[in-house]
C-alpha cells in the first residue's frame, strides 16, 4: 500500500468492529474528508466495506 494514511485506517478498522469517518479521525490523525478518501480509495481495493444498515458506518472486508 502506497499511501501511508489507507494503511492506518485499514488497521483501524482490522482492531475494531468499524467506524465512521469521522469518528476514525483522531485515530488516524487525519481530517474527516481524507479519511473518507482513504475508505474509498480502501473499498475500491476490496478491502474496506460499508454495513448494509448505515452506508457511513465502515468496516474491514474478513481475509
Amino acid at each position: 500500500m502506497n499511501n501511508p494514511l489507507d494503511q492506518k485506517v485499514l488497521d483501524y478498522l482490522k482492531s475494531s468492529q468499524g467506524s465512521t469517518a469521522w469518528a476514525m479521525t483522531g485515530a488516524v490523525g487525519a481530517d474527516r474528508k481524507e479519511v473518507s478518501k482513504a475508505c474509498q480509495r480502501l473499498k475500491r481495493k476490496g478491502l474496506v466495506k460499508t454495513c448494509w444498515f448505515q452506508k457511513s458506518f465502515w468496516k474491514a472486508v474478513a481475509a
